[in-house]
This record gives C-alpha cells, sequence and structure tokens, in this order.
C-alpha cells in the first residue's frame, strides 16, 4: 500500500515535471504563432490598400429621350467610393479558435495536429509528445482518455479494452489513467538519470554518441551545464580533452568540436613502420 502510494507519488510529480517542460515549448510555439499572425495582418492591410486604391468605379450608359449617352462624371453615382473587398476571404484563424478553418489555407498547413499513436513501446516519449497535444490543442479534461484510447494499438489497445471492463466502462481522469499504464508498461519509474550518467560513448562515432545521449536526457529535466559535464566525462578521453580546451558553453556545441577532431582523426595518415 505504502509502495503504491510512493509510485502514485513519483508519477504526479514526474507528470508535473512534464508539463512545465512542455508548457515552456507550447509557450516558444505560441509567440512564433503570433508573429506569423503580426505578418499576416500586415499583409491584410497591403491587399486591402492595393485593393482600395487600383478599384475604379464604373461608369454605367443610360438611355433618354435623345439616346444613349455616359453618365455624367459629376453626379452621385460616379462620386460613389469603391466598395471594400471581402475581407472573409482574408480571414485567418488564431491557434485558439476552435471553429474549422478553410482548407488549403498557409494556417491550416501550419497547425495541423496529428496526435501520437502508442502501441506499448517509448511510454515516457508518448506521455511527453500527449501533452504537448493537449496543452496546443486545448482538449478538455474529460475527453484525454478518449482520445488517447483511439491512437492505441496492439497490446496498447488490448490492455485498454481490459482496463475500462474492469472500471465498468467510466472513464478515468488522464492521471489516474496514465499511472495505471505505467504499471502495464512499465518504464516510468527508470531512473533516467543513472542511464544517463551510465551512458559511454565506447566505440560510437560522436553522432552516434550524442543521438543517444539527446534520447536518453529527454526523459528528465537537466541543466545544460550538468548535462555537458557528464556528456564530456562520458566521451572517449582524447576527444573529451580536445574539446575542454575550447571551454564549449553548450552541449552541441561541444558535440561539433568533438566530431570535427575526430573527422580530422580518421583523414590524418598512419604513419608505417
Amino acid at each position: 500500500m505504502v509502495e503504491t502510494r510512493n509510485q502514485e507519488k513519483t508519477m504526479l510529480e514526474l507528470v508535473e515535471e512534464i508539463r512545465t517542460g512542455q508548457e515552456r515549448q507550447t509557450n516558444e510555439f505560441r509567440q512564433r504563432a503570433d508573429s506569423l499572425d503580426d505578418r499576416y495582418n500586415k499583409l491584410e492591410r497591403l491587399v486591402f490598400e492595393h485593393v482600395s486604391q487600383t478599384q475604379v468605379p464604373v461608369k454605367q450608359p443610360f438611355n433618354n429621350a435623345g439616346g444613349s449617352q455616359m453618365m455624367d462624371p459629376t453626379s452621385a453615382e460616379s462620386n460613389r467610393p469603391p466598395e471594400p473587398p471581402d475581407l472573409h476571404r482574408f480571414q485567418h484563424y488564431t491557434l485558439g479558435d476552435c471553429s474549422t478553418p478553410p482548407m488549403n489555407t498557409l494556417t491550416n498547413r501550419l497547425t495541423k495536429l496529428i496526435f501520437p499513436a502508442f502501441d506499448g513501446k517509448d511510454f515516457r516519449e508518448w506521455i511527453c509528445r500527449c501533452e504537448q497535444f493537449f496543452d496546443i490543442d486545448n482538449t478538455a479534461p474529460e475527453l484525454k482518455v478518449r482520445l488517447a484510447a483511439m491512437h492505441m494499438t496492439g497490446k496498447a489497445l488490448q490492455w485498454h479494452r481490459n482496463y475500462l471492463a474492469e472500471q465498468f466502462g467510466i472513464f478515468p481522469s488522464w492521471t489516474d489513467y496514465i499511472i495505471a499504464l505505467s504499471g502495464r508498461f512499465n518504464g516510468l519509474f527508470d531512473d533516467s538519470l543513472a542511464d544517463l550518467v551510465a551512458l559511454k560513448q565506447g566505440t560510437d562515432s560522436v553522432e552516434e554518441y550524442l543521438e543517444k545521449f539527446e534520447n536518453t536526457r529527454t526523459r528528465l529535466s537537466l541543466p545544460e551545464a550538468h548535462a555537458l559535464s557528464i556528456f564530456l566525462t562520458n566521451m572517449n578521453p582524447h576527444l573529451s580533452l580536445h574539446v575542454r580546451q575550447f571551454n564549449p558553453t553548450s552541449l552541441f556545441a561541444a558535440a561539433r568540436i568533438a566530431s570535427l577532431h575526430e573527422s580530422s582523426l580518421a583523414a590524418t595518415p598512419q604513419r608505417s613502420y
């Protein structure tokens, strides 16, 4: 009983940690979306001004007793300003708009979201992507479990059916659901930091080592300075010593220096004795 409560507490802390990270990414995404909206609004104003300046009222002929004549250019009809363009043609939709956007528009293509599928593998990554989707889509809490279940396949879908039957068809909250799901597919309570510290470069290239390091790092929130320290410590010594001479401040800067040195060593002809 105590162990179950500890697991639930650990799970809640992890979910909160994931949500915090995703909120940061969501805010960056929304800032980019706002920037796109500003550019779109400027373009819309330019189109409006251009159409207003180039649209000229057409002079209509009329018939009278004296025959066909052109409309008097000084009449009120000819001096009427041009009709403004239909702005519905230029209607755009913001990130939080729940209405259906028109097809084949730039905004529609940029904001198209695809819910991540889950077959029982890469549980942490799937949870992370689900939280991203829920934040951006503003998904209602009562729909989260239903939406996730619709995108399950294989053993994950089978587990969901059995679990829902045990709940008598009542959908639980999202937090309770992923706690139960973690009990089946495990992985949530692994020591990610221990996995990262144990990861060595070995015979891998710098690129391969960086990819493995990043995949493991995504499972926890780790400051850049700490990640860089672990990355250099577990790098092969001859590369690590060379990289440290340049005092890199980011993981990717260190990897770039190491990769260049690795390529240089590979291109250097070996002495024949």
